[in-house]
């Protein structure tokens, strides 16, 4: 069982056959693996620069994620292949705003196909082409979506008959769920209620009540906030687009039974530019400071993880989950009460 996408296997079998060309040592595969982040985070940087170019946000709205450490920490140190999925899904976003639907939707397949999370933003554009009128829309819509489709055939093709006789990745996301379970927001928090108002009920029965509320509850606001995006233009905008993904998957996070720090990478390069730019409709600017903010306090999960590694058990302190989102609301209040900025979702 395997709990990565056949882009994910595939990128790690490549890196393999580097390896086995070069000469299989230990420095060879760090040096093999590193190479491939660091393009990945060149690449993704230079969609940055093209995004805030096109949308006349100054290069400094990027300061926060060039200088972040966790970028660097847990993608070329920590192994992570996060930072090459989101690279594709932001080089997607780039080509969505200079018209490119089927090459975004190439690069979105790919990402989908290094981890889920990019599953959101497809939603978000099928929804804000179709919120636009289907009749002007059909031709853009039908680009994105083979692209996409040839993006996952081609990339899948080679684990088909796994992935068909529901072998190998689902059985592992499966025990990947049932084994991590120690986010200290929603999902603990609506497993206790439960557990309360229905004490017959076992604890796996409970955790899986209450990933199905609140999955069904994160598909329900992701649906309101997408049909909240402006038909005033013609075309996808980017403050259209991402103000969508960028709090459902924030939500995400928080709805999901683990955390770990290398997942904030989803949300880093889009929170470093909400969160230096202008014009932001107040609850993005806030989300993109929890962000921050949660990057910083998440760092406390390395604690149990340098255990692990010096051989002793997983022992995570109830501490740590207390202090982490304690962060995230106290950063919650405080913007709350002192941010003045009323601009709109999407401006015209």
């Amino acid at each position: 069982p395997t709990i990565y996408p056949p882009g994910a296997q595939l990128l790690f079998a490549t890196s393999y056959q580097l390896n086995s060309m070069i000469g299989d040592s230990l420095s060879t595969r760090l040096t093999c693996w590193r190479l491939f982040t660091l393009l990945a985070d060149l690449a993704l940087l230079a969609a940055l620069l093209s995004i805030c170019r096109t949308l006349n946000i100054p290069n400094s709205a990027l300061a926060l994620y060039v200088l972040c450490p966790l970028i660097p920490f847990e993608s070329s140190l920590a192994g992570h292949l996060d930072l090459v999925g989101v690279s594709m899904m932001v080089i997607g976003v780039m080509f969505v705003m200079k018209g490119q639907r089927f090459l975004s939707g190439v690069f979105i397949g790919a990402a989908t196909m290094i981890k889920f999370i990019p599953l959101i933003l497809l939603g978000v554009l099928v929804i804000g082409y179709l919120r636009k009128g289907l009749r002007g829309q059909l031709r853009a819509l039908s680009l994105l979506l083979a692209g996409y489709i040839s993006s996952i055939c081609l990339i899948a093709s080679p684990l088909f008959k796994e992935l068909a006789t529901f072998d190998g990745l689902w059985p592992g996301l499966k025990m990947y769920q049932n084994h991590w379970y120690f986010n200290g927001s929603l999902a603990p928090t609506c497993t206790y209620l439960l557990g309360y108002v229905f004490p017959s009920l076992s604890p796996p029965e409970l955790r899986t009540i209450s990933q199905t509320f609140l999955g069904a509850a994160l598909t329900l606001v992701t649906l309101i906030i997408c049909c909240r995006l402006s038909k005033k233009r013609s075309e996808l905008h980017f403050n259209e687009i991402l103000p969508s993904y960028f709090i459902s998957c924030f939500l995400l996070l928080l709805c999901s039974p683990v955390v770990f720090s290398w997942y904030l990478i989803w949300l880093y390069p889009i929170a470093s530019i909400y969160l230096l730019t202008e014009k932001v409709h107040l609850w993005i600017k806030l989300i993109a400071t929890m962000t921050i903010a949660w990057g910083v306090s998440i760092s406390l999960t390395y604690i149990p993880r340098l255990r692990l590694l010096e051989g002793g058990l997983w022992d995570f302190d109830v501490l740590y989950p207390i202090i982490e989102y304690g962060t995230l609301s106290l950063t919650l209040i405080f913007i709350k009460r002192y941010s003045n900025s009323r601009f709109p979702l999407a401006p015209s």
